[in-house]
Order: C-alpha cells, then structure tokens, then sequence
C-alpha cells in the first residue's frame, strides 16, 4: 500500500491522498504526467512538498546519478522519487517498533494500535473509535484509511505529533514570575551525566542522560568533538569511551 500510495502522490498527483492535500499543485502534475521523468529542481521541488529538506532531497539525488547510465543522469523517474523518498524517512527504530506490535505486517490495525497505546505510551481502556480516529488523521494512504490500517509514514507522523509530546502544552506560556534576578532561580543542571564511572577511562552512555531527565533534570551538560568520522562525539577529551551525537 505504501507504494502504491508514493507511486500515486509522486507519479499521478491526483490520487486521493494527493488532493486531500493538497501537496502536488497543478503545474506539477502536468510536468508528471507529459514526461516520465523529471529533472534534480523539479525533483527537490517534489520531493519538499512531502517534507524533505532540500538538502537532504539534493544529497540523496546526487548519490543516486552516480549510480545511473550517461544518457539519463540528471533525470529521476517516479521509482526514483519513491526510492529516495523512502530512504530519508522510514526510521529504524519506529519500523521495528511497527511490525513488532503488527505481527510482522507493514501496518497496525485498530486492534494493533490499541496495544501499541496501551503497552508502551501507558494509556488505559483505549476505545476502538480513538484508534480510528489517530488513523483517520495521520495516515497519508487513502486506500490504508479506507482499511483501517496504520502503515509507517501515518505512524511516524503520530508519534511525531504534538499528541505523542512528552512536553504538556498546558506549560507553553510562562505563568511563573520572571521578573526577578537570575540567581533567584534554580536550574536542575547536570554535569558529566554521559560518565558511568570515573573521568578518565570510564565508559560513557546515552543512559546516564535518560536516568537525569527522569529524574526531572532540564539541563544538560554537552561535550562535544569532532569524530575520527567527521561526525560530532561526545566524550571528556580524555580516556573515557566516545557517544556519537
């Protein structure tokens, strides 16, 4: 269904998911549909309306034409788009978590969803109806809607909604009187928090952070350098083992 669903909104534009919406505009369509392939701005442009940073969009195209004849670089068909598409957004994590409550299926069911909410986000007595209505609302698919199905792009879109936000709304604007001085207020701060053991050959981990946030820690201590990858990394400049950003 998912492919069928990209293959729609990229290739045709006016599938119902499409112009529910509206993401592909007219001119767009017309481009899709008179030729089979379109070039790397059209594609940017496309692959944008669908929430990919033109960055990222570039990046992965550039990638993709060195792999591609000389008669056809700089041109990208609808496989292409889909490919690319599914590549920059289906995380692991979430993919996993998906086929583990759907029994090795590429969506959840209302059924599915309801023990998802349950077991994991801690909800009690989730009714049939609150389920459909979460697919209803994030599941692109017309066709998984029509079915009751979650597939992944609807899943992650739930669980990266503000609906799925560990921070309460409700403290969005500042009530607390912020008019005195700043050595009037306590910040929960956290130090070396990454240092499981001492500060010059420990092993370092992502837990020590968890353990402080739960513990209502709200700042964290960060040191950051540059990895043998290029990448940043977190250590204490000494011995203690790296965490990658």
């Amino acid at each position: 269904m998912r492919d069928r669903w990209l293959h729609d909104a990229f290739a045709v534009g006016l599938s119902s998911s499409a112009s529910e919406s509206e993401q592909i505009n007219h001119n767009e369509y017309q481009a899709l549909s008179a030729k089979s392939s379109i070039d790397e701005e059209e594609a940017v442009r496309l692959l944008g309306d669908y929430g990919i940073s033109q960055d990222k969009a570039k990046i992965r195209l550039q990638e993709l034409q060195t792999r591609k004849h000389e008669d056809v670089r700089g041109l990208f068909s609808t496989e292409d788009l889909v490919n690319v598409f599914k590549k920059l957004t289906t995380r692991p994590e979430i993919y996993h978590l998906l086929v583990r409550y759907s029994q090795n299926q590429d969506f959840l069911s209302t059924e599915d969803l309801t023990l998802f909410l349950e077991a994991e986000q801690g909800m009690s007595k989730v009714a049939s109806e609150k389920c459909a209505d979460i697919i209803k609302k994030f599941e692109p698919s017309t066709e998984a809607k029509l079915l009751g199905h979650l597939g992944i792009d609807g899943f992650m879109n739930f669980l990266l909604s503000p609906e799925c936000d560990i921070f309460n709304p409700a403290n969005a604007s500042v009530y607390q009187d912020m008019d005195q001085s700043l050595n009037h207020y306590f910040i929960a701060s956290s130090h070396n928090t990454f240092l499981l053991a001492d500060q010059l050959k420990g092993p370092s981990s992502v837990d020590g952070f968890i353990h402080a946030l739960r513990r209502g820690c709200r700042c964290l201590d960060l040191h950051c350098f540059d990895g043998s990858d290029g990448q940043p990394s977190i250590h204490n400049g000494t011995l203690t083992s790296h965490i990658p950003l």
